[in-house]
């Protein structure tokens, strides 16, 4: 059923006595009324806001005076605060969507320890799916007596919790993966949980909280489950706390069954790589040489790159030097013969000629 909830210091609020004008008497009087007007709002789940009708219904009991004078004061801002009751005209951070028509005022902050009817919808909503005995045999015959987040189990209600605190995790429980969406009929929304994950999760979702929803344990993990519990039972961390989990390592063997053999690119096996081209620039720089020699100079002819290196020429690296002309100006014409003139170097004092 709706509920309206008030903050501890509501009695003590010193608000309520400027708005009284000091006396005792009319304190509890609009005390009173701001009361009923929140609980007002909360039975017609209107997250806060008030029309003069429900205000006039809400104030039923009060005088007919204080039903004209209350609203008037509450609405009035003491002591540098904002007032209990806004008006349309008001603007305050409180107000959640802007003013919607058709109100006439609205509870400051009452959704601030008030659920929304959003809120109030999806909580039982909830509730009714964990009540729900068909939905849940058929989330257990899904994922089966395993926790969707840890993998321990299979878990049971029959343990003796009180005496072993592993007992404690292995009840079986019900989590919403999304808190905030219902189970859905198929029950696509709702796992199998161990009570130690499901309160580790609490109202997060397992990307907030660090923990993703697992796939159902198959009869082979179950094979491979570690039992370290009475002989029968798995206590597991999550995943992510430990490199040696199960899933961990059937994750590992899924990819490496998936993986199919690629085509072999090997520099030894195949020089010409896959795309047939033998000839890499960055590799042998002497290929990129050639061609542009040959097409400035043609009738010039460059020593062939050949051999492996064990018989036959040896295999030349780089292309071999040019020779340069003495003097500036002297062109290099290979086809005719050059004779060179330079006059050798006159030798230092002291040395033999």
């Amino acid at each position: 059923m709706p509920y309206a909830l008030l903050d501890d210091r509501h009695t003590t609020d010193p608000v309520w006595s400027q708005l009284a004008e000091g006396k005792a008497s009319r304190i509890v009087v609009v005390r009173d009324a701001y009361v009923c007007l929140m609980t007002a709002a909360a039975s017609h789940m209107t997250d806060g806001y008030l029309t003069a009708a429900m205000v006039t219904a809400a104030l039923a009991e009060h005088s007919a005076a204080d039903r004209r004078s209350l609203p008037i004061t509450l609405s009035e801002s003491v002591l540098g605060l904002p007032p209990k009751l806004h008006r349309p005209d008001d603007e305050c951070a409180c107000i959640p969507r802007g003013w919607d028509d058709g109100w006439d005022f609205y509870i400051h902050e009452f959704l601030k320890r008030n659920p929304s009817r959003k809120e109030k919808h999806l909580r039982d909503a909830k509730r009714s799916d964990l009540a729900d005995s068909d939905l849940k045999a058929l989330v257990l015959h899904r994922d089966g007596p395993y926790c969707r987040y840890c993998w321990s189990g299979p878990l049971s209600n029959k343990l003796g919790a009180a005496k072993f605190s592993e007992a404690a995790q292995l009840r079986v429980t019900y989590d919403h993966v999304d808190p905030e969406a219902p189970a859905q009929p198929d029950g696509s929304n709702l796992v199998v949980s161990c009570q130690r994950c499901n309160q580790a999760k609490g109202r997060c979702t397992p990307d907030v909280a660090g923990m993703p929803v697992l796939p159902a344990v198959r009869a082979e993990d179950v094979a491979a489950l570690p039992v370290n519990f009475r002989g029968k039972y798995t206590v597991l961390g999550l995943p992510s706390e430990a490199l040696d989990h199960p899933f961990n390592q059937r994750r590992i063997d899924d990819e490496s069954a998936d993986q199919s053999p690629g085509p072999i690119n090997d520099s030894i096996s195949d020089p010409a790589g896959s795309s047939g081209d033998r000839r890499d620039p960055q590799m042998d720089p002497a290929d990129d040489f050639r061609d542009e020699y040959r097409a400035a100079h043609p009738r010039i002819g460059l020593l062939s790159l050949s051999g492996s290196g064990r018989v036959g020429q040896p295999v030349v690296r780089s292309a071999p030097a040019l020779p340069e002309p003495c003097g500036p100006g002297l062109p290099f014409t290979p086809s005719v013969p050059v004779s060179y003139s330079c006059k050798p170097p006159t030798p230092s004092e002291g040395a033999r000629p």
